[in-house]
């Protein structure tokens, strides 16, 4: 019974004594450890969803006056405007040889001037045969004869005088004039080249007079209305445009609804490309909080934010919505002016202690709406 006894007091010293010395040091190692440092983070303000929905739609800006001036006569390029020229209206844009074209008016003007020397004598001899018929000292036939010749002879005289006005108009074709002010863009023909009838020769664009043009969708476009601010973005900036023209008529191949932003307060070259935040209604009223897209923490599926109170870190729920660039709408129990985190909640829990670095600038580049 005695050695039994022993055999348990030994078993029991080289068994428990380990493990009471591995607690208590584990006991003192954690009363050594000082608390944790309170995790870095930035923060922005939630603000108020106060503004419309909408969707950015590309858009391209556009001249209202942009045309290729082609030949009006066939003729040879004798001269015409450069690319780069700017002219104004009724300036002259090109210049086609009119040499033949004056040969025809000298011809059509000889012509009028025979004409003319016969409508002076059959005048003249039907005035006399009348006089001598009455007397009956004339045929009436021979009467009737003249007066017909005579009237030939006039309407061979409105037949000249009809293609003399015809070359002269010709003649003005053949130096071919601004229809409107602006800029020789494209020559699509060069001096000495043989034209035709309607060979496009320049391309002249007016940079004054530009619009912004937008294909939106049906759903969109039932919410532009006439005279409305759109805000437009492009690489020289960004503008507030009032909408100048809603198109009612929707595009055969892409159903899309066309509309025109009045852009001549722009110096926005034509061609360039731009974006327009086309209004939409609200999907979602109750997303009544704008937070930074940065602030979103996504875990098991559910969206969050971190909020600070109290110097600590309590996430919140959160239901996304619309989005407005780098902001989002979004639904839950938040207020107005709260700091949520937008830098650092990677690695934080609810209840977590925080601490908020002030200057924010370098980190955080969000477009003011």
């Amino acid at each position: 019974m005695e050695f039994r006894v022993s055999r348990m007091s030994c078993f029991s010293r080289f068994f428990f004594t380990p493990v009471v010395v591995s607690l208590l040091a584990f006991s003192n190692l954690s009363q050594a450890n000082p608390e944790q440092p309170p995790a870095l983070v930035h923060v922005d303000e939630i603000k108020a969803n106060d503004i419309p929905a909408r969707v950015w739609r590309s858009a391209t800006v556009v001249s209202r006056n942009d045309a290729m001036v082609a030949s009006r006569v066939a003729g040879q390029v004798v001269w015409l405007k450069e690319a780069g020229d700017k002219v104004e209206l009724g300036d002259k844009l090109i210049k086609l040889d009119d040499s033949g074209l004056k040969l025809d008016l000298a011809t059509q003007q000889a012509n009028i001037r025979g004409l003319q020397a016969q409508k002076t004598f059959l005048q003249k001899e039907v005035e006399r045969l009348t006089r001598l018929a009455s007397q009956n000292n004339a045929s009436k036939t021979l009467l009737e004869q003249r007066t017909s010749e005579l009237d030939t002879t006039l309407a061979k005289i409105d037949a000249v005088n009809a293609d003399i006005a015809k070359v002269q108009l010709q003649l003005a074709y053949s130096q071919l004039q601004a229809p409107f002010s602006g800029v020789v863009t494209n020559r699509l023909s060069q001096v000495g080249e043989v034209v035709s009838q309607g060979d496009p020769l320049l391309r002249l664009v007016d940079t004054n007079n530009i619009d912004i043009k937008v294909m939106v969708p049906i759903a969109a476009w039932q919410f532009v209305q006439p005279n409305m601010q759109i805000e437009v973005d492009s690489d020289l900036g960004q503008a507030q445009l009032k909408v100048r023209k809603v198109v009612p008529v929707a595009d055969s191949q892409s159903r899309l609804m066309e509309v025109l932003l009045d852009a001549s307060q722009t110096n926005w070259p034509v061609g360039g490309n731009a974006k327009v935040a086309v209004p939409l209604p609200k999907l979602d009223k109750d997303a009544a909080f704008l937070v930074p897209r940065d602030a979103l923490v996504l875990r098991r599926g559910q969206n969050s934010v971190f909020v600070v109170k109290d110097n600590l870190a309590q996430q919140v729920p959160v239901v996304e919505s619309n989005g407005y660039g780098q902001w989002i709408a979004v639904k839950g129990d938040l207020t107005v002016g709260q700091a949520v985190i937008i830098r650092g909640a990677e690695r934080l829990r609810h209840g977590m202690p925080v601490s908020v670095k002030q200057d924010n600038s370098k980190l955080v580049n969000v477009r003011e709406l």
